[in-house]
């Protein structure tokens, strides 16, 4: 498709966001890893002192849950102005908030890692369901996975060494 201009938006990120459109291109939500709005750019109920960076480069990322369609996970990661730059996750429900979604209490912040540079992504797994949260430590070669189930993200990552030290 082509993509189509958010007028209204509120987001006013240094670099990385992120935005959810359901399977007729209709936006639901977007993010800059410090805020999320819903469709109407209203933030969200426990939506606004989220801990991802306004200049990291990859500051927000969501994923549809694997088993609840309703239920989204916002990954962020700290830019270079954050003490830790840690990896944490969000989970946004849209059957909240009249069907403009909500974060869910008690899932708001939750640590991953510490350490990790301004970069995340995914990658769907083998299965065709889960996917794979890949991030790089800093001042080391070590990519960490971490798998997203249907029964939430795994704790422990895969690590592989390879490719440039990040500082």
């Amino acid at each position: 498709g082509i993509p189509v201009p958010i007028s209204g938006g509120q987001q006013n990120a240094f670099e990385g966001c992120s935005a959810y459109s359901d399977h007729n291109r209709n936006l639901l939500f977007y993010s800059d890893g410090v805020t999320v709005w819903n469709r109407n750019h209203v933030p969200m109920v426990n939506g606004t002192g989220l801990l991802g960076g306004l200049s990291s480069t990859t500051s927000a990322l969501i994923i549809r849950h694997p088993d609840n369609c309703d239920q989204y996970f916002l990954f962020k990661v700290g830019d270079h102005l954050s003490a830790t730059r840690s990896l944490r996750y969000t989970i946004v429900d849209m059957s909240l908030g009249g069907g403009l979604g909500g974060v869910v209490s008690g899932s708001r912040n939750v640590l991953i890692a510490n350490g990790c540079a301004e970069k995340i992504t995914a990658i769907r797994h083998g299965n065709g369901t889960d996917f794979w949260i890949v991030t790089h430590y800093l001042s080391s070669t070590s990519f960490a996975a971490y798998l997203l189930t249907s029964s939430g993200l795994l704790p422990l990552p895969v690590l592989s060494s390879s490719g440039s030290f990040t500082a």
